[in-house]
């Protein structure tokens, strides 16, 4: 009777391990066709990647994520998408979400004592930092594209606050609200906490740089936009914001005499003789 008894046990025991298992292989089917529908909702474009933002399916995905790193990856796909179909509000509003799975107490705890490296990590301090680099790589994500879209919001407001000053021929400190420069000086401060000023320098030269636009103070945004192009003299985006930036400010033979000739040697190829 005993070893029956011993003999059912491992049985129930067999069954147990072999729910457990089944369980666990669901759970990783769930989470790769989570995947596969993220994956491809972010190949799409224009209207489709709209209605796909907007269906049950996107919906689903957020509410039947087992854990904060499955949201997160939800909503990051979120903000990518809004920031393609320059959306800003639903970016801002991503952004938050993005935010809300993050710990930032704990991310800002763990980079402010001094750790081992390398080879000097044992396995859980590697696990530790991997994942703590995974998070704070999420809130620059998060941060930077919040100032972005805010950024692209307070450029309409700050071109109608221009458009006056042209009509009035007042251009001096022709600036946002306080409201507005407040709002941003925010959200810049808080990319600026995460940030890496050095590796991140490039991404950060439009929000510094419009920072200064929404005070009026033109001067000192077009040196810091000469000195971005110092860094990067073949990015075209910065050339154009240079282009713009000195027409408003009335230097239009520097655009048409300088910067347009300057091209032909920036750019060779695309220069015909004939």
């Amino acid at each position: 009777a005993g070893g029956a008894k011993e003999g059912g046990g491992s049985d129930e025991k067999g069954k147990e391990d072999e729910k457990a298992a089944d369980s666990g292989f669901q759970d990783e089917i769930a989470k790769a066709v989570r995947a596969a529908k993220i994956a491809y909702i972010s190949k799409l474009k224009d209207e489709k990647l709209r209605k796909a933002l907007e269906s049950d399916v996107a919906k689903e995905l957020a509410s039947s994520s087992a854990n904060n790193d499955e949201k997160r990856a939800v909503y990051e796909m979120q903000v990518k998408a809004y920031k393609s179909l320059k959306e800003h509000d639903k970016v801002i509003e991503a952004c938050e979400l993005v935010l809300g799975c993050i710990d930032a107490t704990k991310v800002a705890a763990f980079y402010g004592v001094k750790r081992p490296v390398g080879s000097a990590q044992d396995e859980d301090e590697k696990k530790a930092s991997k994942e703590m680099e995974k998070d704070k790589k999420a809130l620059v994500f998060a941060y930077m594209s919040k100032a972005s879209a805010l950024m692209e919001l307070a450029k309409a407001e700050l071109n109608k606050v221009k458009e006056e000053a042209e009509k009035t021929g007042n251009r001096k400190d022709a600036g946002l609200s306080q409201e507005w420069n407040d709002r941003f000086k925010k959200a810049l401060d808080d990319v600026l906490k995460w940030a890496d000023e050095k590796k991140d320098k490039k991404a950060l030269a439009p929000l510094q740089m419009f920072s200064l636009l929404a005070k009026g103070h033109n001067g000192k945004a077009l040196k810091q936009l000469l000195a971005s192009l110092k860094a990067s003299p073949r990015d075209k985006d910065l050339m154009a914001q240079r282009t713009k930036l000195l027409s408003y400010l009335g230097w239009d033979d520097w655009n048409k005499e300088l910067f347009s000739h300057w091209k032909l040697v920036q750019f060779p190829a695309g220069f015909k003789c004939f």
